[in-house]
């Protein structure tokens, strides 16, 4: 139940992020990877991906609202 819980935590931004073209997925057990700019970057919990966002003004702008 716990992996199913955290999965679902990233579906409200999947969307989002498909629409920009990130190419988002989700991997097992709960892992969320992101293709930017030709670089994958994993994030194991939604507190890392906010402070990779903070870093990145063009992520912000597409997620605004979102987190």
């Amino acid at each position: 139940m716990e992996t199913l819980k955290a999965r679902r935590s990233w579906i409200d931004i999947l969307p989002t992020l498909r629409d920009h073209g990130c190419q988002p997925r989700l991997l097992y057990p709960a892992k969320f990877a992101i293709n930017i700019d030709g670089e994958n970057k994993i994030f194991h919990t939604k507190t890392r991906f906010k402070q990779y966002i903070s870093t990145n003004p063009a992520l912000q702008k597409v997620l605004e609202g979102k987190l």
